[in-house]
């Protein structure tokens, strides 16, 4: 790899995107690239100044799928499709290199998010029941100082 210009390369077409963008090179030569599928309603052309970004704006798209361009091969290999409302995707260096791909499994369970949630949620509401039992748990602390009291001196 010297870095020079080999010129344009005889991979296969992507239609029906707003953009592509390259995410490496596959071990086979293939590009790897994310494709993404436009909403209904996105425009069709995108050259105007200020549209700058447009193509990947969350308005704009659908879905990705992550394609791989093969030199010579007459249409894009699909890798990866991601759900509808998945809109970006990035792919490890390694991952890319290694050409390894397996079944996706989603993550089961509950999140970070809930678990911070359910801590403030305790916090909070432990707060308020401190709050309102603060005269009931002050006469609770003031009457066993007086049984102690009363204890030590031998009035019990």
């Amino acid at each position: 790899m010297t870095g020079r210009d080999a010129g344009p390369l005889d991979v296969p077409a992507v239609s029906d995107v707003t953009t592509i963008r390259l995410l490496g090179w596959g071990p086979d030569g293939s590009a790897l690239v994310v494709a993404y599928r436009p909403e209904p309603l996105a425009p069709t052309r995108f050259d105007q100044p200020l549209e700058i970004d447009q193509r990947t704006a969350y308005g704009n798209v659908r879905g990705v799928r992550v394609l791989a361009l093969s030199p010579g091969a007459a249409e894009p290999r699909t890798m990866l499709t991601a759900p509808d409302q998945i809109l970006a995707i990035d792919v490890a260096d390694g991952v890319i290199e290694s050409g390894r791909v397996r079944e996706a499994s989603p993550s089961g369970g509950v999140g970070g998010r809930f678990w911070w949630w359910t801590g403030l949620i305790i916090l909070v509401w432990g707060g308020i029941a401190a709050y309102r039992g603060r005269v009931g748990l002050a006469l609770w602390f003031g009457d066993r100082r007086v049984r102690r009291a009363r204890a030590a001196a031998g009035e019990d």
